[in-house]
């Protein structure tokens, strides 16, 4: 934990801020006394949510799928269809 006054945080901000980027905590003083507290940003973690599926697996095991016809390229077609 650091403790600096408004001027001299004014006048170093960036490298205080790079000093909070790398996790340390800066407090600021206006007379020696303590009025603000800058900490590093932590970003809220993304819940992961699970759908369930609406039909059983067995339902889909059965399914056939035809191969791909001769001569035709997927990739291609894959990439051209992103350009549009």
């Amino acid at each position: 934990m650091t403790k600096v006054k408004i001027a001299q945080l004014k006048t170093h901000l960036s490298g205080y801020l790079k000093q909070v980027r790398q996790g340390k905590e800066i407090i600021v003083t206006e007379r020696d006394n303590p009025i603000a507290r800058i900490l590093p940003f932590k970003k809220e973690k993304e819940k992961l949510v699970i759908i369930p599926a609406k039909e059983p697996w067995k339902t889909f095991k059965d399914i056939i799928i035809p191969p791909a016809l001769p001569g035709i390229d997927s990739l291609k077609i894959l990439l051209e269809d992103r350009d549009e």
